[in-house]
């Protein structure tokens, strides 16, 4: 009596472990078929047999496929995925695909029904290329067969690889677990020409998953030529080629002025020991320090005392400027100057009560000399600048284009970004090079600029290379909550 109570209670505590497991969500079967055609290309099947509850799995499932990848010294390295087919227990189910950062996410299920809970098989059919790894010696392909990305754990997987009449299989090795597991948890039941059957030995848990790699002689399978896998990598890298190109072009032209025209100059140089015609003394000293100092200043007041403009009257230990009638003709730099020395009164005080008239006319000559010297300096051989310029400038539009056909408005949004920042400095600059009060001006424009500019542009910077870095990883993201 007392047997027959406890075989019950043994019979009873088994029915309901496996009630409960029956209840919960998990994958029971996962079976990968991949055909290997003679071009290389991988025709896939993955047939996923899923044990539904409602608890995570309500309208249907997501599948990412990686497609970008990480290749040498930072490249990029993508592969093509095209869906053909998704049916779900036989029967054809609404997909929607969108693009991830790293891959193409398909959204599997239909938003406006439930899954019923029991037994449900997906069945996800589709093509991808630029997998087959092709070396010197020999071919081969590293397949993750289920992915470690997975929310459930799996009671069951299977590789069916199938490739060309004759293809033999060599180096078979299988992993088993989370990424970067060197475990075997997997055994080889079927390994003749054409066909290598792999299956798990136990389940999988959560993140856990199976990885086959077999490689196969060369021959077997159409290599691509140099000529394409070149072409492959470049639109890979577009973003890259501008860059590269335009920095290149611009470097060889500055090398070439410098070269043509520094070591070789043209003709005879003859020195002049006066300045040109229509060049004042202060335009003389800004052409040399390409900003004005207190020397070019001090310059531009004797320089109109010269022209007896005006007149300069040391009384007490203090200087007075007081404007002269009449005088020798000046240049319309100076005429400009003399009004914004004496724009409130003719005669101007060397001393602090007068701090700011002073400063204000020193902007001003800043200004002058800017305008009339800065032409001076870039488009006296505008043939020579104007090239660099427009690489320079198509080197900047066909970056953001790159960048937009490799990762969408982002990167776009990204460089107008990073470009608001630059205005931001720029501006802050000439707020630090500029006098008088009107520093001011650039400077509280140029400060939100930066500000924001930095600070949005730096967080996304972040996040487009910590998305771009998940490309590095070969690991399908798996299936996630709908």
């Amino acid at each position: 009596m007392q047997a027959a109570r406890v075989a019950l209670a043994l019979a009873l505590l088994l029915l309901g472990a496996t009630s409960a497991r029956a209840q919960t969500e998990r994958i029971l079967d996962f079976v990968s078929d991949v055909a290997i055609q003679p071009d290389s290309r991988l025709d896939v099947t993955e047939t996923i047999t899923f044990q539904v509850s409602g608890t995570q799995i309500r309208h249907g499932i997501n599948r990412d496929f990686p497609t970008d990848y990480r290749g040498r010294w930072g490249s990029r390295s993508t592969t093509g995925f095209v869906l053909d087919d998704v049916l779900l227990d036989g029967d054809p189910v609404p997909t929607q695909q969108s693009r991830l950062p790293n891959g193409v996410r398909v959204r599997i299920g239909d938003p406006d029904r439930l899954v019923p809970a029991g037994v449900h098989t997906y069945t996800i059919h589709y093509l991808t290329w630029w997998q087959i790894r092709f070396g010197p010696d020999a071919d081969g392909l590293d397949w993750n067969v289920t992915g470690n990305g997975w929310e459930w754990p799996i009671d069951r997987a299977e590789l069916r690889l199938r490739g060309p009449a004759g293809l033999v299989w060599n180096n078979v090795r299988t992993f088993t677990g989370r990424q970067g597991s060197h475990a075997e948890d997997a055994r080889v039941i079927a390994q003749v020409p054409g066909l290598l059957d792999v299956v798990t030995r136990g389940p999988l848990s959560l993140h856990e998953g199976l990885t086959v790699a077999a490689s196969f002689p060369k021959g077997v399978l159409q290599q691509p030529s140099e000529l394409q896998a070149a072409a492959h990598w470049v639109g890979d890298n577009l973003a890259l080629f501008p860059s590269v190109l335009g920095l290149v072009g611009i470097s060889v032209y500055v090398g070439w002025l410098f070269l043509y025209c520094t070591a070789r100059p043209p003709g005879v140089i003859v020195p002049q020991f006066a300045p040109p015609s229509g060049f004042s003394p202060a335009m003389v000293g800004y052409l040399e320090d390409k900003s004005l100092s207190d020397r070019d200043f001090s310059a531009g007041i004797i320089g109109l005392a010269v022209a007896r403009r005006l007149k300069l009257i040391h009384d007490d230990g203090t200087y007075r400027l007081v404007r002269q009638q009449g005088g020798q003709p000046v240049t319309e730099l100076e005429s400009q100057f003399e009004g914004a020395l004496f724009r409130a009164d003719d005669e101007l005080c060397i001393s602090p009560t007068n701090h700011n008239r002073i400063t204000d006319a020193r902007t001003a000559l800043g200004n002058f000399l800017r305008r009339a010297v800065m032409p001076t300096l870039l488009y006296k051989e505008p043939r020579n600048v104007r090239p660099a310029l427009a690489l320079a400038i198509a080197m900047i539009l066909l970056t953001v284009a790159a960048l937009a056909i490799e990762f969408g408005t982002f990167a776009v949004a990204l460089a107008f970004l990073i470009g608001f920042a630059l205005v931001g400095a720029l501006l802050l600059v000439l707020s630090v090079r500029a006098g008088g009060r009107g520093r001011w001006i650039p400077a509280t424009v140029g400060v939100p600029f930066r500000v924001i500019g930095l600070s949005v542009a730096g967080t996304s910077g972040l996040l487009l290379c910590r998305l771009a870095c998940r490309g590095a990883d070969r690991v399908p993201a798996g299936l996630v909550r709908r």
